[in-house]
């Protein structure tokens, strides 16, 4: 009687990584399924504690990923790449083989025609209003989320909508946002939009007032060493990898934001007085911040060297594949990812590493070096010094500093003095 063989995680998605080389992909193609395909199958399992391949498993994987991307926590390309890579292990496990196929897309949910007009409308009005991209992405997330909610409910129009429908949401809600305080504040405008314009009878701004438990967490940047090894392994050979040094360079000496990282221009670097000037994305203050040498010989690599030929493009950073555009806020993540990654600096999404690792971890240091406060919210370009309360927060040492004696407190259990 033969046994099933009961496979590692890592061993199926390696096997299933060795057929996609097989298929003739470029290079670039082959670095997407591993680090959107591969890792994150790899980092669920490991999450849930299982070591070994199980079919349930792979789908309930697959079902978090769907729905993740359903309401726009996944961009497209890792989705699919998971998508993919799960039926190629599928192909390996049933048949032996597999081969290159078209996956058919995931359409997502369609709204009804009169709550997709409520979301068109009031996005319109916060763009119109100055709102930024990123907002605006955030926005249309969590606003599909409350209104696919109504429409599971069987309603195309808000108008009969209830105060307990409201109520029941936020339990919903929670199963898919572990922070719903913050998808709750972007709820309140939009319920007071609704009901200003008669699109609905109740105060949806006066019921989401339900207040969430604050839960706070101390989230730690990279170590010094952590920062060096992710510059120092990335691979300037290629001009891809020329481009990633100068961007992490510039934000391991700098502590700039991703988003200002990537849409830095040409004019905002002053090579002669060795000087980025620029304005912040997230604040719309302006910011000088003294540059090294080394971080202009990186940038200067890359202009030189590999960035692409354009005409008019005034973005210093642009895809290395066509169109050469400027590159998109959201991938500063993966980027950091990637090159961790490659010297073996792994993560779980409970961690909270990324870009902005690097700036917590700047700020970590001049805290360490006893830098004054005032001076490190002028170099991290904060608007106020309690934004400096999570850098704090993560300074070990500084901490350390504020404990309380507690021995010249008299103690009645004996055993506790």
């Amino acid at each position: 009687m033969s046994q099933t063989i009961v496979q590692t995680v890592e061993h199926v998605t390696q096997e299933a990584y060795q057929c996609i080389e097989g298929f003739g992909l470029a290079s670039t193609t082959l670095q997407d399924y591993w680090y959107y395909g591969v890792v994150p199958i790899r980092q669920y399992f490991s999450q849930h504690g299982c070591e070994k391949y199980s079919d349930e498993k792979m789908q309930e994987c697959l079902a978090c990923y769907a729905e993740s991307y359903e309401f726009g926590g996944v961009h497209v390309r890792r989705y699919r790449k998971v998508r993919k890579v799960a039926r190629i292990i599928a192909d390996l496990q049933i048949e032996g083989k597999t081969a290159w196929k078209y996956c058919e897309p995931k359409n997502m949910s369609v709204l009804p025609e009169k709550l997709q007009e409520y979301l068109d409308g009031y996005l319109d009005l916060r763009i119109r209003s100055g709102s930024k991209e990123a907002t605006v992405r955030r926005l249309r997330t969590a606003l599909r989320h409350f209104l696919l909610y109504a429409a599971s409910l069987g309603y195309s129009e808000l108008l009969s909508f209830t105060e307990k429908d409201a109520l029941d949401y936020i339990p919903v809600l929670s199963k898919s946002y572990q922070r719903i305080g913050d998808c709750l504040s972007l709820l309140r405008p939009f319920g007071k939009y609704l009901f200003s314009q008669g699109f609905i009878a109740i105060r949806l701004d006066s019921i989401f007032l339900v207040k969430a438990p604050v839960r706070h967490k101390c989230i730690e940047g990279f170590s010094g060493s952590e920062c060096t090894q992710i510059v120092q392994g990335i691979d300037r050979r290629e001009p891809c990898g020329k481009r990633d040094y100068a961007i992490l360079m510039l934000a391991m000496h700098t502590g700039l934001r991703g988003v200002d990282v990537l849409g830095l221009r040409f004019q905002d670097v002053d090579w002669k007085r060795q000087e980025i000037h620029l304005v912040q994305s997230k604040t719309e203050k302006p910011l000088v911040l003294p540059i090294p040498v080394s971080v202009l010989n990186a940038l200067a690599d890359y202009i030189l060297t590999s960035r692409p030929e354009t005409v008019g493009e005034d973005s210093i950073f642009l895809r290395s594949r066509r169109p050469y555009q400027p590159m998109k806020t959201w991938s500063a993540w993966s980027l950091v990812k990637r090159n961790a990654a490659h010297v073996n600096i792994l993560w779980t999404a409970a961690d909270h590493k990324g870009f902005h690792s690097f700036r917590r971890s700047i700020a970590s240091r001049m805290l360490e070096n006893s830098i004054p406060l005032d001076t490190i919210k002028e170099i991290l370009g904060h608007s106020g010094a309690d934004s400096l309360k999570p850098y704090i927060a993560a300074s070990r040492e500084g901490l350390d500093s504020c404990a309380v004696d507690i021995s010249s407190i008299p103690l009645g259990r004996e055993e506790l003095q």
